[in-house]
């Protein structure tokens, strides 16, 4: 009995992060475009490399749309 409940506990646990994550996650559509001048400069990394993109949102469509793997440093150039 111990058992099966740790098992479901481990499930409750996964589905309710898996939901969190879908409802709270920002999808951005590659067919649409990030206002320009709207938004602070942000800096992103991958691996070795730092980029200064023009908002979040320029960073999140990069990152998602044309080349992934970027990490958010901080809300500023790098």
């Amino acid at each position: 009995m111990k058992l099966s409940t740790s098992v479901l506990s481990v499930l409750v646990i996964a589905v309710f992060l898996t939901v969190c994550m879908f409802d709270f996650s920002e999808a951005i559509s590659c067919s649409e475009q990030c206002p320009w001048g709207a938004g602070v400069p942000v800096c992103g990394q991958r691996s070795m490399e730092k980029k200064t993109f023009t908002s979040k949102c320029h960073f999140d469509y990069y990152n998602q749309c044309v080349s992934g793997g970027w990490v958010l440093l901080k809300y500023s150039s790098c």
